[in-house]
């Protein structure tokens, strides 16, 4: 069976995450896309996020059920 070509993701520019953030109208939604840019999360990640997920004394965010075989 032949393999699945794997394509490789673009990375943005510091410059563009920093213009999309600052065009957010919501300040929920900037702040959302920001921490999720900050600490890689996908989408999906993101949305499942509690805050009882976020431990602020060691500041460590707990992610569950990450995409299986991938590393979150």
């Amino acid at each position: 069976m032949p393999q699945k070509k794997r394509v490789l993701l673009k990375v943005l520019d510091a410059m563009i995450i920093a213009s999309i953030i600052r065009r957010c109208a919501n300040v929920k939604h900037g702040t959302m896309f920001s921490f999720a840019y900050g600490c890689g999360l996908r989408v999906d990640e993101l949305i499942k996020l509690k805050i009882k997920d976020i431990d602020s004394k060691r500041m460590l965010v707990y992610i569950c059920k990450a995409k299986e075989g991938k590393t979150a």
